[in-house]
């Protein structure tokens, strides 16, 4: 949300959620929520980005995200492979988990699709 991209590693209601979908977390050898520099986002190299909704309306919104140093020369970005989600919903670990996970199974589908 401050404009500078962070990944989450383990430990963290993101890796979690992303392992329970079956999802492989490329931050997952990390500790915690971690700025990312654009070279380090380059070389981690994802083919799928997750993504909070605020953090997107705080960014300025999907094209301003996709033009990021660092999210612009990945392959996520390039095929517009960025899963959008509420913040609460992802994040909240709490009685709507099943809800969660449905929703970014089903948006990771479709955008795995491209």
């Amino acid at each position: 949300r401050t404009g500078s991209p962070q990944g989450a590693g383990r430990d963290t209601a993101a890796n979690e959620v992303m392992h329970l979908a079956g999802l492989v977390n490329v931050l997952q050898d990390q500790q915690g929520y971690k700025p990312l520099s654009a070279e380090a986002l380059g070389a981690l190299a994802p083919d799928l980005i997750v993504v909070t909704q605020a953090s997107l309306d705080a960014g300025g919104g999907m094209e301003a995200f996709l033009r990021m140093p660092g999210i612009a020369s990945t392959q996520a970005a390039a095929k517009r492979r960025i899963v959008v989600m509420d913040d609460l919903l992802i994040l909240g670990m709490g009685p709507r988990l099943p809800l969660a996970l449905t929703q970014l199974k089903q948006e990771v589908a479709h955008v795995m699709a491209r």
